[in-house]
């Protein structure tokens, strides 16, 4: 008879043991809402000839009106005035870090229109094809809070459109996100009350666990803020809506958006 792999009585094995986990996961879509508000008025007068709407970073184009581009600026104040020579404040400071950006402008952003920022301007509508003046006037520039972001513009700022300012011009998504995650009822039983819920999208990535003792109905699902950086945490809930789905929609009181 052969010998026996199976190990002797009293005899000890030893084993090793990897930490590690088992578990299934449930690949779903997910969409995130959000308002879209006027973050930036028209402030020319002409004739509207052409709209750019879409994903824009600071100095981006929207629309053009007669030969002048409206180009958005990150910056949490609308730009107010024309800025030229010995203007300061907070809009200048905003121009010169577009203009710093662009390689235009070797000097701190110290919100003072001096004359390097001037001469950084005129080599600005140099490449432009502008006139170079020196001065941007009121309307060319259009503050929006949050750069890069996805854009549309307001229904007078059309091709063709007769425009004299004062129009809602930019929109912006604004205010909180909402997540909605839609599932059956059968991928609902699927989902343990102990489940970890990852989103990611491009480079960013969210990351919640249920907690359904908070509501007796609901789950909640906590997000931390996705661009890190001590964002804090913001509560988001899912609920039954019909008997052939659960729907999982923020936001509970205290809101999930950043």
């Amino acid at each position: 008879m052969g010998e026996s792999s199976s190990p002797a009585a009293g005899e000890v094995v030893w084993g090793e043991v990897v930490p590690g986990s088992v578990g299934r996961s449930l690949p779903l879509s997910t969409t995130v809402r959000q308002p879209v508000g006027v973050v930036a008025v028209n402030g020319l007068s002409g004739v509207v000839t052409s709209t750019s709407p879409g994903r824009v970073e600071s100095g981006g184009v929207v629309y053009v009106v007669g030969r002048t581009p409206v180009r958005v600026v990150q910056a949490q104040e609308p730009f107010w005035r024309e800025l030229s020579r010995g203007v300061r404040g907070e809009d200048v400071a905003a121009l010169q870090e577009l203009l710093a950006a662009g390689g235009y402008l070797d000097a701190e952003a110290d919100g003072d229109f001096g004359q390097a920022t001037e001469d950084a301007v005129e080599a600005w509508q140099e490449e432009q094809g502008l006139p170079e003046s020196g001065v941007v006037g009121l309307g060319e520039l259009v503050a929006v809070p949050d750069l890069p972001v996805t854009v549309t513009v307001g229904e007078a700022i059309s091709v063709g459109a007769q425009v004299s300012g004062g129009e809602d011009a930019v929109l912006a998504p604004t205010g909180e996100r909402d997540f909605v995650l839609v599932v059956t009822a059968e991928q609902a039983r699927l989902i343990p009350a102990e489940a970890t819920v990852e989103m990611s999208f491009e480079d960013q990535q969210w990351t919640g666990e249920n907690d359904k003792s908070i509501w007796p109905h609901c789950a909640v699902l906590i997000w931390p803020h996705p661009r890190g950086g001590g964002g804090g945490l913001r509560a988001c809930r899912w609920c039954s809506v019909s008997p052939e789905g659960v729907s999982v929609v923020g936001s509970p009181p205290g809101g999930c958006g950043w």
